[in-house]
C-alpha cells in the first residue's frame, strides 16, 4: 500500500498511517448529495400537501362566508368603543380629583387663594391670565413648577436675576 495516496480507509483509521498527522473526516460527498435531495422532496410534499389543503378550505369558505367576513361587513370606526374613548379623551380636559383638604392648605381644589378668593398666576401679576404651561395635574397655565391645588405655602415674592426687580405678592399686602 502506497503511504502517499490517501484511501478512505486511512482517512477513518489515522493510526494506520505512520508519517502522516492528518486528522480524521468522514467522507459526505455522497451522503449530502442524497440528504439534500431527500430534504427537498420532503419538502416539496410538504408545499404541495399545503397548497392542496390552502385550496380546499378556499373553495368551502367561498360559499359561505366566514365570521371574520361578517365582523368586517358590519365594523365602522366611526362608531368603535375605542375611537369614542380616543376622541373624548383628546377633548376633556383634564379631571381634578376630589380629595380631602390637607392641613395647612393656602389654596383650594381649583387653585384659588381660599383667604381672598382671588386666583392670581404664581408670576404674581393680578391681571395676569397664564404665563406658565399647562399644569399636567390640575390643567391650569397659572401654576408655576409645583401646582396650585391645594398647595400650602404662597410665594411672598418673586426676583428677577440679572435686573434689579423684585415683586411682592399684593395678597399679602391685603
Amino acid at each position: 500500500m502506497n503511504t502517499d495516496s490517501t484511501s478512505s480507509e486511512d482517512e477513518y483509521n489515522p493510526s494506520n498511517r505512520q508519517g502522516n498527522l492528518r486528522t480524521a473526516r468522514k467522507s459526505t460527498t455522497g451522503s449530502q448529495s442524497q440528504s439534500r435531495s431527500s430534504s427537498s422532496s420532503s419538502r416539496r410534499q410538504a408545499a404541495k400537501r399545503a397548497s392542496k389543503a390552502i385550496s380546499a378550505s378556499a373553495s368551502s369558505t367561498s360559499t359561505s362566508t366566514s365570521s371574520f367576513e361578517k365582523t368586517m361587513e358590519t365594523f365602522n370606526p366611526d362608531l368603535s368603543q375605542r375611537e369614542k374613548r380616543k376622541i373624548i379623551k383628546k377633548f376633556q380636559p383634564p379631571v381634578v380629583t376630589t380629595t380631602r383638604k390637607p392641613l395647612g392648605a393656602v389654596y383650594d381644589e381649583y387653585g384659588t387663594h381660599m383667604s381672598t378668593n382671588i386666583n392670581m398666576c404664581d408670576c404674581l401679576d393680578i391681571k395676569c391670565a397664564g404665563c406658565f404651561f399647562e399644569c399636567p395635574k390640575c390643567g391650569s397655565e397659572k401654576c408655576g413648577k409645583e401646582c396650585r391645588v391645594h398647595r400650602n405655602y404662597i410665594i411672598d415674592c418673586m426676583e428677577y436675576h440679572g435686573r434689579e426687580k423684585i415683586v411682592k405678592n399684593p395678597l399679602l399686602r391685603k
